[in-house]
């Protein structure tokens, strides 16, 4: 499978986009994009690596970490260095049978249990609102959700002219 990843157009005009400033928004950017990523949205990386690729100095990088984590869009286990972005399954679609099966794979590489749980459950049909317990909580995007209602809608219309 190809190793790239999309960006929503829309990612530059979310309010929480446009509320940070340019590092934290590169830095964001930056986890959603690096090598690393994986089609389920939670990976290992070396604090190395990020330093190397970003430029940032480590305190910013920690700073920016503690910032998103508190902002529920990210999880990070310090001890096993890995990070899980929250809203990405709900962002990225998984309906397709490969996709899908890749990130079954993928589930058997993460070692924090709580991600791995996360994951599975949104693979499962739900979409968890408090289910990495209490370090990490995922807010509800309306907006998100009333977009993919309306391209399912366009979606099951086609099918129905066709």
């Amino acid at each position: 499978m190809a190793k790239y990843r999309q960006l929503h157009l829309t990612f530059w005009q979310d309010p929480f986009i446009e509320e940070l400033e340019p590092l934290e928004k590169y830095f964001y950017l930056y986890l959603m994009t690096n090598s690393k990523t994986t089609q389920c949205g939670c990976y290992e990386i070396s604090m190395k690596l990020i330093r190397y690729e970003t430029g940032l100095k480590q305190s910013q990088i920690d700073s920016f970490i503690t910032m998103f984590e508190n902002c529920n869009k990210i999880g990070f286990n310090k001890a096993n260095s890995e990070f899980i972005i929250l809203n990405w399954l709900k962002h990225n679609s998984f309906k397709s049978p490969k996709v899908k099966a890749c990130i079954e794979k993928e589930l058997s590489n993460i070692k924090t249990l709580p991600y791995k749980e996360y994951i599975n459950t949104i693979l499962n049909g739900e979409y968890p609102i408090d289910s990495l317990s209490i370090q990490v909580q995922t807010p509800i995007d309306t907006q998100s959700q009333q977009e993919q209602e309306q391209e399912q809608e366009q979606e099951q219309e086609q099918e129905q002219e066709q």
